[in-house]
């Protein structure tokens, strides 16, 4: 029995996947591939033979019942079955119409080559074909969709297996750069007190050459000036509130999130380069550094998220 495609919510899913199936119908072999790789939008191809041609909607909307993001190759191929083996119907005057207008031409021009019945035959309009008239539509489409369904199933457990691996190795990246920035966090208050000890040796060795005095007042206001500038607190708390956030949603996504993922990891990025270049500090370049190869780990990562 075919299992169900309806998407689980409860899981993260690749948009990079393969499934198969095949069964013998009552219309004969039916064989289904589905192939997936990565795309922002869902963009569907498919390849099967003509006298399925009919059922293309019903295969989208059944693909779209399953996938919302992806390129998705969907082929069928269909070995039939000889008890509904297509009539061969050929159209008489259209062949004999075809045959003089050809035979005219020919004469015009003196050519006497044989006019070989396989091209007339192949000419519009010459030949047709019907399945027997016992099959009806709704009996092909059942045969395909069951096996069609089939074949998405196993794609949609591939994708979800392949899923699991991704949000795993998202949730490590995160960890990292949590602990990252905790490492910040704990270095950023001595920041202010650096950057005092580096202006007064300065201010020192100044005094040392021209023998001048130092405005007292001045130089606490440029201390504090610096302190201001480079306060990363809220760039941290905001950081903080993204990973809690990309965390809850690989934790319980309610259908596709792959777009929502990609734009909280922007704004990771966001957050670790403002703290970067308001610190300003030798303490926090290791880390913020660390922090912004972390983030590009999970670009990556979530550019093959459903």
């Amino acid at each position: 029995m075919a299992r169900s495609v309806t998407p689980a919510d409860s899981a993260i899913h690749s948009m990079t996947g393969f499934g198969a199936a095949d069964a013998d119908t009552e219309i004969g072999r039916l064989s289904v591939e589905v192939r997936s790789v990565n795309n922002r939008f869902l963009d569907i191809s498919m390849r099967m033979p003509r006298e399925f041609n009919p059922l293309e909607m019903n295969l989208r909307t059944l693909i779209k019942q399953t996938i919302s993001r992806g390129k998705i190759d969907l082929t069928i191929k269909w070995r039939i079955n000889p008890a509904i083996a297509p009539r061969l119907e050929i159209n008489a005057e259209a062949l004999e119409a075809y045959a003089r207008q050809i035979q005219d031409l020919q004469h015009q021009l003196n050519d006497n080559s044989p006019l070989p019945l396989t091209y007339l035959l192949e000419l519009p309009g010459v030949t047709g074909g019907a399945l027997s008239a016992r099959v009806e539509e709704e009996t092909i489409w059942e045969c395909v969709q069951r096996v069609t369904r089939e074949a998405l199933a196993r794609l949609a457990d591939e994708r979800r297996k392949e899923g699991d691996v991704l949000a795993a190795d998202v949730r490590a990246n995160l960890q990292a750069i949590a602990a990252e920035a905790e490492t910040v966090r704990e270095g950023a208050a001595d920041i202010v007190q650096r950057y005092r000890e580096r202006l007064m040796k300065k201010i020192e060795k100044w005094r040392e050459q021209s023998n001048a005095t130092v405005d007292e007042g001045r130089l606490e206001a440029e201390v504090l000036f610096f302190a201001d500038r480079s306060d990363i607190s809220e760039e941290l708390v905001r950081l903080g509130s993204h990973l809690d956030k990309f965390n809850a949603m690989l934790d319980q996504p309610k259908g596709a999130v792959g777009r929502d993922l990609d734009f909280l990891t922007q704004e990771l990025l966001r957050e670790v380069n403002t703290t970067g270049s308001k610190a300003r500090d030798t303490s926090v370049v290791n880390s913020v550094l660390a922090m912004k190869g972390l983030v590009e780990k999970i670009r990556e990562q979530v550019q093959n998220i459903e």
